[in-house]
């Protein structure tokens, strides 16, 4: 069973993120139940994305930071 069976195309919450375009950043999903899930990306708008190989230490509680999905089972 999946909380948006009829949600097409699902889009999620948020917004956008203030970053210039050459700055480097991490991408990873996060599932409400899981945690973080799949691939971690690193790379910039202006270069692209590829899978990162290593990857910082992230703190903990920013997983429990606002703002998060609401009404999500998963």
């Amino acid at each position: 069973m999946h909380s948006h069976p009829d949600t097409q195309p699902f889009t999620r919450s948020g917004g956008a993120v203030n970053i210039k375009k050459y700055d480097i950043v991490y991408v990873r999903g996060h599932m409400n139940k899981l945690g973080y899930v799949g691939d971690v990306l690193k790379g910039s708008v202006a270069k692209g994305f590829k899978h990162a190989t290593e990857l910082p230490t992230f703190p903990q509680k920013l997983e429990k930071q606002s703002p998060l999905p609401k009404g999500c089972a998963f």
